[in-house]
Order: structure tokens, then C-alpha cells, then sequence
């Protein structure tokens, strides 16, 4: 009995160390859209003062941003956006008809313009 004893005692550290073996995996969660637009001033000043507005998020890939190019240049004042896949974060008040379109590059995580 004391030898068994004994083993398992020895073994402890061991035994120990094993679930904190799974720990060391453990990354923290990815970015959102949100959290991406969340990095803009005015994104952040219209979250504060509408902070009931809804969100709707949108995929469009490179394909569908060709479509609307020139469009999209115009409406951010920048003729240097290129054709890529892009998210539309649009943040939207009922009660005030406000709203915030963010376009970002999903691939660089970072913000191409907010409207």
C-alpha cells in the first residue's frame, strides 16, 4: 500500500502539469468587424450617442466591389480604394434615422472609410 502511495505521490507534479499543458494552446478571441470599426473616432462618438443603433454587417467580394468602385470612391473621398473584398458595417438609429457606414478591409483588419 505504501509503495502505491509513494508512486502516485511521485507522479503528482506530473499530473499536474498536464492540464496546464492545455492552457498554454489558448489564444484570445479574433477581432470582429465591430471591434475593427469600433478603432474609428466617429464610430465610437455615434456608438456613444446612439448606443441602442442596430448592426448589420455585409460581405462583398471582390467581384461585387468592382460593381460599385467609382460609386464608393466618391461617397468616402477616396480615389485610392482598390477592388478587394471589403466589409459594410452599417450602424443604423430607428429613432433618429442616424446612421454610420463603415467599409473595411477584413484581410489588412483596418478601416478603408466611414460615412
Amino acid at each position: 500500500m505504501k509503495k502505491r502511495f509513494l508512486a502516485l505521490f511521485m507522479m503528482l507534479p506530473l499530473l499536474l502539469q498536464v492540464p496546464g499543458c492545455a492552457f498554454l494552446e489558448y489564444s484570445a478571441p479574433s477581432l470582429t468587424p465591430l471591434d475593427i470599426a469600433l478603432q474609428s473616432p466617429d464610430v465610437r462618438g455615434f456608438m456613444d450617442k446612439y448606443p441602442n443603433a442596430q448592426t448589420s454587417l455585409d460581405y462583398y467580394p471582390e467581384s461585387e466591389i468592382n460593381a460599385i468602385l467609382t460609386m464608393m470612391r466618391k461617397d468616402c473621398n477616396n480615389m485610392n480604394i482598390d477592388a478587394q473584398e471589403l466589409y459594410k458595417l452599417v450602424l443604423s438609429d430607428l429613432l433618429t434615422k442616424s446612421s454610420k457606414t463603415v467599409w473595411i478591409d477584413w484581410r489588412e483588419k483596418n478601416i478603408e472609410c466611414v460615412i
